[in-house]
């Protein structure tokens, strides 16, 4: 099969993407899960796009810069292959509560295998979905896992959180943008909408880095 110049172009941007963050091939290719480092030449010359999101998601790129057949940002499928270590890392259970909001337990609901992604990630955690304003890209019962120190970018999925009052409130929205009062996000059920938030009611953001799918 040819390689087409947008794939070379795909490929390329892959490259600088790496090398901006300071990863060897074999660095990327662990963290993706890939079979070695000549899987990641493969793809930085046009080939191989199989591990297309969970590259978005490690260099930190919107998916649909890589593969353009993408409607909506979703964040990166666990596998069995991606999770690894003690059960160390705290997932909270979570209910609606009006108008997309979950309210978050105080408590973990149970200890699961870390993944790759938070592998050395303090305070990282995981959060089981309730509604379904984010479906298709996050569906009721799916785990987010979130990194609490990243700074979002577009088309992130991020909780918006507010903890004060001993209660911890989060809203899942995909991550537009911000101005110095406002968080810009959207949701994609009922339709798309894109709308803001108020900083003052949801003052931190933390990044959806992937999901755990037990379906």
């Amino acid at each position: 099969m040819s390689i087409t110049a947008e794939n070379r172009q795909r490929g390329e941007k892959i490259r600088r993407a790496r090398e901006a963050a300071d990863m060897s091939r074999k660095d990327l290719a662990d963290a993706i899960g890939a079979a070695s480092p000549t899987t990641i030449e493969a793809i930085e010359n046009g080939g191989n796009t199989k591990y297309l999101p969970r590259i978005a998601t490690v260099l930190r790129l919107p998916l649909r810069e890589l593969d353009s057949s993408v409607d909506i940002q979703a964040p990166v499928i666990m596998s069995g292959v991606d999770l690894f270590g003690p059960r160390d890392l705290k997932l909270y259970g979570s209910i609606e509560a009006g108008e997309g909001a979950l309210v978050v337990s105080s408590e973990p609901v149970e200890w699961i295998e870390r993944p790759a992604l938070l592998a050395t990630v303090r305070d990282a955690y995981g959060v089981i979905v309730a509604g379904e304003s984010m479906v298709p890209a996050l569906r009721p019962g799916e785990i987010v896992l979130v990194h609490p120190y990243l700074q979002p970018r577009i088309e992130d999925l991020c909780l918006f959180i507010n903890d004060e009052h001993g209660e911890f409130r989060a809203l899942v929205k995909e991550y537009r943008g911000q101005t110095a009062e406002f968080w810009k996000v959207a949701r994609y059920k009922p339709k798309e909408t894109e709308f803001t938030l108020k900083k003052r009611d949801w003052p931190k953001v933390h990044v959806v880095v992937g999901k755990y799918s037990r379906r």
